[in-house]
């Protein structure tokens, strides 16, 4: 009976110990300062199909993959995600100039302009011909 009280004290001991061992690992690991990592955040598209503008945007992580979850905050339209895909797109914006904040956890932060201004005027190009 006395080496079974033993055996189990030593397992409780063992188990503290262990755990100990966890939560410290945990605390140090998570002090340990780490880099954030690039992201890319790029106007793929923009268009006037009206007199308003369109906008797609794309986020990339540093391999080149796209980066879905991206939170952009986008000054006076809202906040936004990325989805699956690393995209967010808007319809119906009015001309002027926006600012977009792009952020995820783990990730550098990037902010940019983009300005709409609709409708685009067509140019007409006319090959130029000899006359002789």
């Amino acid at each position: 009976m006395t080496q079974l009280r033993i055996l189990s004290t030593a397992r409780m001991y063992g188990i503290y110990i262990l755990f100990v061992f966890v939560i410290l690992s945990i605390v140090v690991l998570s002090s340990v300062a780490q880099e954030p990592l690039p992201m890319n955040v790029f106007i793929r598209d923009m268009a006037c199909p009206n007199d308003l503008g369109t906008i797609t945007l794309q986020s990339w992580d540093y391999n080149d993959y796209p980066l879905p979850g991206v939170s952009l905050d986008v000054t006076g339209i809202g906040s936004f995600l990325t989805d699956g895909d690393g995209k967010w797109a808007m319809e119906n914006l009015s001309n002027g100039t926006y600012h977009v904040s792009a952020s995820k956890p783990g990730y550098e932060q990037k902010s940019f302009n983009f300005t709409i201004s609709c409708p685009i005027k067509k140019v007409m190009v006319r090959p130029q011909t000899n006359s002789s």
